[in-house]
């Protein structure tokens, strides 16, 4: 610990009087650092002593940085420039745990670069991948594919459907682990997708499927309107401040056969988020609406679904019941 105490420093701590006319203050003023820094040396030493966290049990110290780097890839990032021995432990032992969120061309960019000079290491580590960000370029949509084909361990995605659908265009699917699957907007084409294709056995091995945006009707297609899949159990809708649900792009979807909730999230308040109740109770009595708070980001949503699969789905169950959030209301989830 480093620390000059000047003159003014010791007036103010009260042991000699700012006065020029005191013999004392002077005198102190002449002495130099090193004398002053000789007799307060008892004010130099720490009040605390560091926390020895390297010396306790491997399993612990292990079990804690598993619970810290579930926080976020910052935390992660953060951890590995703590010592060379934290380093050792977390780089490559805890990255299963670490939710990879890129929301940027230039992180995409970068992580792409990563894969080509540590793929071998890394590749059969990543579980969680998010891909989405703004634009829907050339140059996005090859990254995203480069990115994605390569990590053929995840158990959860989070993409553009475009991307999805150029990816696994082919007859073999590499993708054997992945679970749940997050798509930017419905506007996909899926009645082409779904043939003989690895897109198709790719859907059909889904058990949670989310979709973030509206299904505008202006957008709307036949070929828009989602399949039955064979292992879809929950579904997450959002729809932001559109009105109306849209039961014709749904319909073969709540055809599958182990669906067991919908939930419907908005930013309605008051009779127009009661009226997509209705709407919602007339259509299939597994669709919920859930009411979407401003605070939420939809990549925060997603990585605490890795960690917590349930939280979301249960939260919504115990909201099904409850009034509708008034507009200027201070409504907060309960807790589950």
């Amino acid at each position: 610990m480093s620390l000059s105490l000047t003159w003014n420093h010791l007036v103010l701590l009260g042991y000699f009087h700012k006065s020029p006319h005191c013999r004392i203050s002077i005198q102190m003023t002449r002495v130099d650092d090193h004398v002053v820094r000789r007799k307060f040396q008892h004010m130099l030493q720490p009040t605390f002593q560091p926390f020895p966290f390297t010396s306790l049990a491997v399993e612990l110290v292990m079990q804690i940085l598993g619970y810290a780097v579930t926080t976020g890839q910052s935390t992660y990032r953060a951890l590995l420039l703590t010592n060379r021995q934290i380093y050792d432990w977390i780089r490559l032992e805890m990255l299963p745990k670490v939710a990879v969120v890129l929301k940027s061309k230039e992180q995409l960019q970068a992580f792409d670069y990563y894969l080509d000079k540590r793929g071998a290491q890394v590749i059969p580590r990543i579980r969680a991948l998010w891909t989405i960000c703004p634009g829907s370029g050339h140059d996005i949509s090859t990254l995203g594919v480069s990115i994605i084909q390569r990590c053929i361990h995840i158990r959860s995605l989070a993409c553009p459907p475009y991307i999805l659908q150029r990816l696994l265009s082919g007859r073999t699917l590499k993708h054997k682990e992945c679970v749940s699957l997050t798509l930017f907007q419905y506007r996909a084409y899926w009645a082409g997708s779904m043939t003989d294709t690895a897109f198709k056995a790719f859907m059909n091995q889904l058990e949670h499927l989310y979709f973030i945006g509206a299904l505008e009707q202006n957008h709307w297609s036949p070929n828009s309107i989602v399949p039955k899949l064979d292992k879809v159990k929950r579904i997450s809708i959002a729809i932001g401040s559109d009105p109306q649900l849209r039961p014709e792009a749904l319909v073969n979807l709540l055809e599958s056969p182990k669906l067991q909730q919908v939930v419907v999230t908005s930013h309605l308040h008051s009779d127009e988020h009661s009226s997509l109740v209705t709407q919602a109770s007339t259509i299939d009595h597994r669709i919920m609406i859930m009411h979407r708070r401003r605070r939420w980001k939809e990549h925060n949503i997603w990585q605490d679904g890795i960690h917590d699969p349930d939280c979301f789905w249960k939260q919504a169950a115990a909201e099904k019941d409850l009034p509708p959030p008034a507009l200027h209301s201070n409504y907060f989830p309960p807790s589950t």
